[in-house]
């Protein structure tokens, strides 16, 4: 079984993390641990997301057989 992490990239960020492969390297290993779930769970209690630095936020973080609707000002996705 897998999770599903639906992550926000800020776009005047993304010229620079595409040469910081050891940040993304980091953030990657962070995901696939336990490193953010207890904090983002909470997060997610209260509508919010965390803030990973870089201007890369995570959203949500769920197994693959959950059911997620991610809402923004522009569309609400059921995934």
């Amino acid at each position: 079984m897998g999770t599903r992490t639906i992550i926000e990239i800020n776009h005047d960020h993304l010229h620079a993390l595409k040469w910081d492969l050891e940040w993304w390297e980091n953030l990657l290993a962070r995901l696939g641990g336990s490193h953010y779930n207890a904090d983002l769970n909470l997060a997610n209690e209260a509508g919010q997301s965390i803030d990973a630095g870089h201007g890369v936020r995570i959203i949500v973080q769920r197994w693959h057989d959950t059911a997620v609707t991610v809402k923004t000002a522009y569309a609400e996705v059921k995934l």
